[in-house]
């Protein structure tokens, strides 16, 4: 065996993919110093530091982190998106019933932070903004008319 070749960096490696899991089905302690003699018995006599080099490299491939991290990532974009609909259906609805033109207000407010929230822009600074000015026109008109729903009271029992 040509030690250095390319070929010989790929099995080892393979090698101590298996050796890691079977370490890890009998609940031994992975680490270079219990790995590299486990490598020798195998035929790969190498340092401690290449074991170190060889697991790192492993490591990189496992995506579990990154996967979860995509998963909760997708979530959240998923709960901003529901609560700009959730906003804009209960702004339209207000509107129907009260004709009150501040909520179109809101509801153009909801639709341009659609738009930022497909392209990628950070909206969640704005969600939290609009909820406060829906609030603000909920208490105003509160003082001139007498509201039926309050939807803010009614989008923190949804939640």
């Amino acid at each position: 065996m040509i030690h250095g070749s390319i070929e010989d960096t790929k099995h080892r490696r393979q090698s101590l993919a298996k050796i890691v899991v079977d370490f890890k089905r009998h609940g031994k302690q992975i680490t270079r110093y219990t790995l590299q003699p486990a490598l020798k018995k195998a035929g790969f006599g190498v340092s401690y530091s290449t074991v170190y080099r060889d697991l790192t490299l492993l490591n990189r491939e496992n995506t579990y982190v990154r996967d979860l991290a995509e998963s909760n990532y997708s979530a959240y974009q998923e709960e901003i998106a529901n609560s700009l609909d959730w906003v804009e259906q209960q702004a339209r609805a207000e509107f129907l019933k009260n004709k009150t033109y501040l909520y179109l207000g809101i509801i153009m407010k909801v639709q341009d932070l659609k738009i930022k929230h497909t392209s990628g822009e950070n909206i969640n600074v704005s969600v939290a903004l609009l909820g406060k000015k829906f609030d603000q026109i909920q208490s105003e008109l509160q003082k001139y008319e007498t509201s039926k729903v309050d939807v803010l009271k009614l989008a923190s029992k949804t939640r």
